[in-house]
């Protein structure tokens, strides 16, 4: 919607921020097949650039993907660098409560993968359901619903891992899919 002349709306601040995404989504298919000759530049783009507006859910994703990435193949000390970039950005008045999810989601991925304590990671992980479910955000809900069925298989609780992996299922199926119809 544009009250001014000059002003912008919230599609036009979405596609600018786009460009974050378009990179994590490169770097996550040359990560697939063991190219990362393109990881440097994004995580340098990425923590030197300040996305314009205030950050929003897709440059939240694009950061947790990257996040994901460099932490899962041991480039630990730049995971760490945009998770601490991402925290910076959320604290601005205007944050996206979606862009605050990823990051949360992302902060738990790190402890999970680091075999951090487990209790510090669900507390990651149900802040990143409450941004999510603040927003409606369906498909942030439903990873964190999976993420959470993940950690209850990992410590031992096969009957809530079950409840939680049959509820994402469901939740993507029924409302995740038609977003990618």
């Amino acid at each position: 919607i544009r009250d001014l002349v000059r002003s912008r709306g919230i599609g036009d601040v979405y596609k600018r921020q786009g460009r974050y995404l378009a990179a994590a989504l490169a770097l996550s298919s040359g990560a697939y097949v063991g190219d990362l000759e393109l990881a440097p530049a994004i995580v340098q783009d990425m923590l030197t650039s300040e996305p314009e507006g205030p950050p929003n859910g897709p440059y939240g994703l694009a950061l947790r993907i990257v996040i994901d990435i460099l932490d899962g193949v041991g480039q630990h000390e730049s995971a760490v660098r945009l998770l601490a970039h991402g925290d910076a950005l959320g604290r601005g008045p205007d944050t996206d409560r979606a862009f605050l999810g990823n990051v949360e989601f992302g902060r738990a991925g790190v402890l999970l993968r680091r075999d951090a304590d487990i209790g510090l990671a669900l507390v990651a992980g149900q802040r990143a359901t409450a941004h999510f479910e603040s927003v409606r955000d369906v498909m942030g809900m439903t990873f964190c619903k999976f993420g959470e069925g993940v950690v209850a298989a990992e410590v031992g609780e096969s009957v809530r891992s079950r409840e939680l992996l049959r509820d994402a299922l469901r939740d993507f199926s029924e409302r995740g899919a038609p977003l990618f119809a």
